[in-house]
This record gives structure tokens, sequence and C-alpha cells, in this order.
């Protein structure tokens, strides 16, 4: 009746899990790199957010984008051809517009894929990073009802938690996955190239990273004095559980946190860049 572990980590981005093979439940909560300045100039702001990533990501996005061509004006003489040519000069300049408000709406929908991407790899760290604790707790749970200490309630809980966990980090996996896909599309890249680049590089914090939140260091307090208790026999498995589940709802909201601020860095870079090019049109 009890749900079993599902199969270990294999190889579904190992890199791009931010070298979580040795993860901490903590991973892609506090980013340790200083927070970059907003750019001091709009225009191309992805090449100042400070993610060297994001930036070859916009750029792979923005080779693809057609050139802007002119008409030609071959075979036309005097004032036809001066009338073609400013009308062809205005069309130029108007093209030329329209291009460089799509490279800024490219770069920004890049830049949210990206970041969503990245939320993914972090919730999927502490998913995985659940595993291992809760084995633990489930063999502790058996150990204590085949010695009499507790109800097999316990040893059903821990079993169903378990594979809970398991079942949230598949959910997690596929979101991942799609996420992968989005970039993917938008880039122009194999979704295999584009894990293989992951792989190699470590995200950077864009803009001011959310503060940490009291709740985060006290649930992590919680539950590590609810380890204690439970495995020194003080505390029940409902407590214990109450204290696993508090700690990790507390890590994934300090992920989507980060990740909120981050987009709404993106989005105030780029409707800044926006409101230039209106400008200067």
């Amino acid at each position: 009746m009890f749900l079993h572990e599902r199969t270990r980590f294999q190889g579904l981005v190992p890199a791009l899990l931010l070298a979580c093979a040795a993860c901490t439940p903590q991973a892609g909560l506090h980013p340790q790199a200083p927070a970059r300045a907003e750019p001091s100039a709009a225009g191309d702001w992805w090449h100042q957010s400070g993610d060297a990533l994001l930036d070859e990501m916009v750029a792979q996005a923005l080779s693809a984008l057609p050139p802007v061509c002119a008409a030609p004006e071959r075979g036309i003489r005097g004032g036809i051809r001066a009338v073609l040519h400013r009308q062809s000069a205005e069309k130029r300049r108007a093209q030329e517009h329209e291009r460089r408000v799509q490279r800024l709406q490219k770069a920004e929908a890049v830049a949210r894929a990206y970041l969503r991407l990245r939320a993914w790899v972090d919730r999927l760290a502490a998913r995985h990073a659940m595993l291992a604790p809760w084995a633990d707790n489930a063999e502790i749970a058996r150990f204590r009802r085949e010695a009499g200490l507790v109800p097999a309630l316990d040893e059903d809980m821990a079993g169903v938690m378990v594979g809970l966990n398991a079942t949230d980090e598949e959910a997690a996996r596929a979101g991942l996955e799609r996420a992968l896909g989005d970039l993917a599309a938008l880039t122009g890249q194999d979704g295999a190239a584009l894990r293989a680049r992951l792989d190699k590089t470590s995200a950077m914090p864009i803009g001011n990273p959310a503060p940490q939140t009291p709740l985060l260091a006290q649930a992590e307090a919680a539950l590590t004095n609810a380890r204690i208790a439970y495995r020194g026999g003080a505390a029940s498995f409902a407590t214990l559980y109450v204290a696993e589940a508090n700690a990790l709802a507390a890590r994934e909201a300090q992920i989507m946190a980060n990740h909120t601020a981050a987009l709404a860095t993106i989005r105030q870079w780029s409707e800044k860049a926006m409101a230039e090019e209106a400008h200067c049109d």
C-alpha cells in the first residue's frame, strides 16, 4: 500500500540543476553575487543584465529576425525617382523602427522564458533535496513501528509522503522540460544543445533579488528541531510532517519571490527601452 520512492535523479540536466547532486534545501534561494545596477541607458538592456547566458540567448533569438530591405529603384528617372526615393526612405525608417520594437519585444519574451526555466530548475532542486530526508524519515518510522514504539499509521504516513514528494518531483521535472522547450523554440536552438549550454552555466541574479523572509529562517529552524525531536522519540510523525511541509513551502515561496523580482526588473528595463524608442521615432 505504500508508495515507493521514485528512481533517483537520472541525467535530466545534472548540471542544469546547478550542481544539485549535492544540493542543499536552500539551493537557488540565496544568490551570492551582488545585485546588478540598472543599465545607465535602455536600448539593448540584456547586455548589462549581469547574466552572460541570458545575453547569449537573446542574441541567438535576435539573429533570426529578418533584415530591413530597401525597395529597388532601377530604371526610374527624374522627379518620379526622387518621390520614390523619399517614400522609400520613409518606409525604411518605419521598418527600422518596427524592427527595433520587435527586437525589444523578442528580448523580453526570451528573458521571461529564461527566468521561468531557472525557476523550475530551483523548484526541482528543492524537491529533489527532499528525497533523502523523507527516505530517512520512512526508515525511522518503519524501525519504530517494528519495535512497537509507534502505531503502523506512522509508517503508512511516511510511505505516502515519500510517494507524494516523488510525484511532485516528476511534476517539477515536467515543468522544467516545458520551459526548456519554450526557450529552445524562442531562440531557434535544438533542445539538447540548449540543455548542454545550460549545463555549463550558473544563473546570476538579475536586478535586486527578493529579500529573504523571516518565515524561511523560522521554517528551517523548526524543521531542524522537529527532525531532532522525532529521531529522539520526543515528537510525533505528524509534527515532523508539518515541519517538513512548511519548510518546503517556504523554500518554494522564496524561489518564486526571487523569480517575480527578476521579472519585474526585466519588465522595467524593457519598458524604459520601449519608451526611448518611441521618443526617438
